[in-house]
């Protein structure tokens, strides 16, 4: 799916832009681990990402990236928090700030442990990019081999409570929801 975010009063930009708090709720069964990394969301072309949710090669470990000018904010979870031919429900809060640890990333609905935390420095790369889900905005490059299902996009942190509640009934969770 690709959706261009550009357009003045898209709802998706509250939530992409940096603006605020977000969550992002989706299930995934990838079949093999990338050569490279894949791409389940990601905002802006290329190296001009300015948001990525991605598992990474070599390890199914989940990075989570948001671009700011002088340092990026990562955080990525412990190697093997991805499974293979296994549908997981996966999720990812972030309250909008530069500090990494205030993104969580959730299997399950139990938290992840992580392996690296970096906090973003700078001024956040807003810029009215396009958005893609399941490969990159550059084209069909870094695809999921896999199934990414009920991709939800929430302009607010979500509860345990409402992130097991659309685990169970996805799209159940109408306030704030920006994308489904």
């Amino acid at each position: 799916m690709w959706i261009n975010s550009g357009a003045a009063g898209n709802p998706i930009n509250t939530a992409a832009t940096g603006g605020g708090p977000a969550t992002w709720a989706f299930w995934l069964r990838p079949e093999t681990i990338p050569e490279s990394t894949s791409r389940l969301w990601q905002r802006g072309t290329g190296a001009g990402s300015t948001q990525l949710i991605e598992f990474s090669d070599t390890t199914p470990n989940l990075d989570f990236f948001i671009d700011y000018s002088d340092t990026n904010l990562l955080r990525r979870s412990v190697n093997s928090f991805v499974d293979l031919n296994t549908w997981r429900f996966y999720a990812i809060t972030w309250d909008g700030s530069t500090t990494a640890a205030n993104a969580t990333m959730y299997k399950d609905g139990v938290a992840a442990t992580y392996e690296a935390t970096t906090d973003g420095v700078g001024t956040y790369n807003v810029l009215p990019f396009n958005i893609a889900l399941g490969f990159s905005t550059t084209g069909t490059s870094r695809e999921v081999n896999g199934q990414v299902a009920y991709f939800h996009l929430y302009d607010r942190i979500l509860s345990l409570a409402e992130l097991e509640q659309i685990r169970r009934m996805p799209g159940s969770v109408p306030r704030g929801l920006a994308l489904f």
